[in-house]
């Protein structure tokens, strides 16, 4: 089963401009992001996906798999697809460009869980983490609500209301 891991990276992010190529001790964030992907067991190979010719010039310089997507993409997830429709696979994993210490056994196990649920019409998954009730400050991120089965209801930037007196963060959406 082939199954290929694809990092949308953009420049002109709105909340941080240029963000995939920002130094994190020495390293751009995409290339730690790349990293981490390539030591997972279960992909066949590593993409960047990128609509940025400073990222696209930065990844080949790195030898890091790297291919050119329209500007028109307004998510990541729409520049997967789009490499979905270049590149044959069975699987394609997304993977958040600005994850620089994502577990690559994390991202290993969303795979597992998915190929396990395929089986039942299952075709998408994802990773969480819960997030301690003692946490204080203020997360920012995006944040989830499961059902009993564990199935994600909904994903939300804002802290989850859950009585309208309170609001609650319990999961934490991990970029996979």
């Amino acid at each position: 089963m082939r199954i290929l891991g694809i990092i949308p990276a953009r420049y002109n992010s709105s909340r941080f401009p240029g963000k995939p190529l920002t130094d994190i001790a020495g390293k751009s964030m995409i290339q730690r992001v790349y990293e981490q992907a390539k030591k997972c067991e279960l992909l066949s190979s590593v993409f960047v996906a990128t609509d940025d010719k400073r990222i696209f010039d930065s990844c080949k310089k790195m030898s890091i798999n790297v291919i050119m997507t329209s500007k028109k993409h307004l998510t990541g997830t729409d520049r997967v697809y789009e490499v979905s429709k270049r590149i044959k696979s069975d699987i394609y994993v997304n993977i958040q460009g600005d994850e620089p210490l994502i577990n690559p056994k994390s991202i290993d196990a969303v795979i597992n869980l998915l190929k396990k649920n395929l089986k039942r019409k299952i075709f998408s998954s994802t990773a969480y983490v819960k997030i301690p009730k003692n946490q204080k400050k203020k997360l920012t991120g995006v944040y989830l609500v499961c059902n009993k089965q564990n199935e994600v209801l909904y994903l939300s930037r804002y802290p989850i209301t859950s009585n309208f007196k309170k609001k609650i963060y319990k999961k934490k959406h991990i970029g996979i």
